[in-house]
C-alpha cells in the first residue's frame, strides 16, 4: 500500500510516509530527512529551520534561505537582513532612511517609532539655535537671541 505524504513528512523506499527530521520543516529530502524548506515564519540554514525572529529585528523571511523580508519597526531590510537608520536618519518608507532635516527643517537627530503605516518622525535635538517644538516635536523653532 502507497502512502500520500503531507507537510512535514517524506516518502520512505517501502511507500510509507516518515516525519521530517526538524518539526518546523514543510519540505525534506527523502533519503536524509534533511529539511529543503520550512514553514511560514522559519527560515532555511544548513538543513535546518529557524525561526525568522532569530535573525535579528527580522519580522518575516524566506522559508527556503536566510533572508529577510520585512524588518520590526524603525528597521529596514538591507542586504537580506535589517539594519537601523542612522541617528540622523528614520524610517520614512518599509526600506527607506531618510534625513532628519529633510523632512523636519533644521533637525539633527529624529526618530520614528511610528507603526510601519504612517513613518512621521519626530524631532529629538535640532541644530544649533533651534529647538524642538515642545508641543509637537514635528518642527525646529529658532531660538531667542537671549536663549542662543
Amino acid at each position: 500500500m502507497k502512502y500520500e505524504h503531507g507537510i512535514g513528512y517524506y516518502p520512505k523506499n517501502d511507500g510509507t510516509c516518515d516525519l521530517c527530521t526538524n518539526k518546523n520543516c514543510a519540505i525534506c529530502d527523502s533519503t536524509s530527512g534533511r529539511c529543503s524548506s520550512c514553514n511560514t515564519g522559519y527560515y532555511l540554514d544548513d538543513g535546518k529551520c529557524y525561526l525568522c525572529g532569530n535573525m535579528t529585528n527580522c519580522a518575516t523571511c524566506s522559508t527556503k534561505n536566510k533572508e529577510c523580508y520585512t524588518c520590526d519597526n524603525r528597521y529596514i531590510v538591507s542586504n537580506k537582513a535589517c539594519s537601523a537608520c542612522s541617528t540622523t536618519q528614520y524610517k520614512s518608507a518599509k526600506d527607506k532612511c531618510t534625513t532628519c532635516g529633510t523632512t523636519i527643517s533644521q533637525c539633527k537627530y529624529c526618530n520614528s517609532d511610528n507603526d510601519d503605516i504612517t513613518f512621521i518622525p519626530t524631532c529629538t535635538e535640532c541644530n544649533t539655535g533651534y529647538y524642538p517644538n515642545p508641543s509637537n516635536k514635528i518642527q525646529c523653532i529658532a531660538c531667542h537671541a537671549q536663549c542662543v
